[in-house]
């Protein structure tokens, strides 16, 4: 039984209402996202602000003059990793070592593992527990997924289709990660292959990067985990206001809370 069109009305204004305001933060994230791109491609391409007045033609673009531009291979170590067989139950069963497949790529920042390999598995396969801090490029795939990089914040193996980058003392890590993801179309580009595009660890290791001072480094990076947070603080009152849409749906649609039109309140 529809209730009378005066509380339908209200009903619809109330879910309206709350629409608004999720289209609001939806706009304040993706004008964040803009900000942010344009934010990392400057510091990423001329540094801190005033630091630097004097650039440089090379091989990455123009970048200052005092930074040093060399292949990956020389501040990291790349690597692959591989899928322990399906078929024996010893290397799966009961495991406790985190192990990720490709598309948790998407995660962006991995915290946490969905699959585990046992410590037999890691000992008899070619796959290593990678130290936080490890970067993740998925090398293969047709949609979006190629060239992608994550953040490992857990201790964890991978399989064959992720290259691993553990930087050296030469290179922070969220400095790395932010300069790879700002890349991600240029990285992508330098896939190939006889059936599909794909990346490998030969061209990860050639890929050039630029060296700022550690102190530049950190700073740049600190900048984007700043962008990061106040992202990830809008995407979250996002998800709560959804939890509310849906929560009043449930009640106001159902009958199961009823409104008070407009025009009776006072009456």
């Amino acid at each position: 039984m529809l209730p009378p069109l005066g509380e339908q009305r209200k009903v619809a204004a109330i879910l309206s209402a709350v629409d608004d305001a999720i289209e609001a933060i939806q706009s304040v994230i993706d004008q964040l996202q803009v900000v942010k791109k344009a934010m990392m491609a400057e510091l990423l391409a001329r540094g801190l602000p005033g630091r630097h007045t004097r650039f440089k033609q090379t091989v990455i673009g123009e970048v200052p003059e005092a930074w040093q531009v060399i292949p990956l291979a020389q501040a990291a170590t790349v690597g692959n990793g591989s899928t322990p067989s399906r078929q024996r139950v010893d290397y799966w069963s009961g495991g406790t070592v985190p192990w990720l497949p490709t598309g948790k790529v998407n995660d962006r920042v991995i915290q946490e593992a969905d699959e585990f390999v046992t410590e037999k598995a890691l000992s008899e396969c070619p796959i290593r527990l990678l130290p936080k801090g490890t970067l993740l490029v998925a090398m293969i795939g047709q949609g979006k997924t190629r060239g992608k990089v994550a953040y490992l914040a857990i201790e964890a193996s991978i399989n064959q289709n992720f290259a691993y980058i553990t930087p050296t003392p030469l290179v922070s890590s969220w400095f790395l990660f932010a300069y790879l993801e700002s890349n991600y179309e240029r990285l992508r580009s330098e896939g190939r292959g006889s059936n599909q595009d794909a990346l490998n660890c030969g061209l990860i290791k050639q890929w050039r990067i630029p060296l700022p001072t550690m102190a530049e480094q950190e700073a740049i990076a600190a900048a984007m985990l700043a962008a990061d947070e106040r992202v990830d603080a809008e995407t979250r009152s996002l998800a709560g206001l959804r939890v509310v849409k849906s929560a009043l749906m449930s009640v106001l649609l159902t009958g199961e809370v009823r409104v008070i039109p407009d025009e009776e309140v006072g009456a």
